[in-house]
């Protein structure tokens, strides 16, 4: 409550902004704020990096959270300002890119 915001207003912001913003509320950090604004960030935690580097970088990361902001910047590289979108496909899609690709996460 102390906090008020609506996404209709976030999503008018700039996304640097409105990401800031979100996380003014405690508790909120990086992560959760890309996932409530969800506009061209890519919510990538250590599981999720492992997938997203052997599908655009072709190889599984040794420490995947030390290389999430790397494999985030290889994503926004790929698909711009269509990067959520984008993310949001792969993970609705990974059966069958499991089946394409060898996605040590999913086989």
């Amino acid at each position: 409550m102390e906090h008020p915001m609506s996404l209709k207003e976030l999503h008018q912001q700039p996304e640097a902004e409105a990401i800031k913003n979100v996380m003014k509320i405690p508790g909120i950090g990086a992560y959760s704020a890309g996932l409530i604004v969800g506009q061209g960030s890519v919510p990538l935690d250590a599981w999720s990096v492992v997938i997203m580097s052997e599908l655009l970088l072709g190889r599984k990361p040794k420490h995947p959270r030390q290389e999430i902001n790397a494999v985030t910047q290889a994503v926004h590289g790929r698909w711009g300002k269509w990067t959520w979108m984008a993310f949001v496909y792969v993970v609705n899609d990974l059966p069958k890119l499991a089946t394409i690709y060898n996605l040590s996460r999913l086989t």
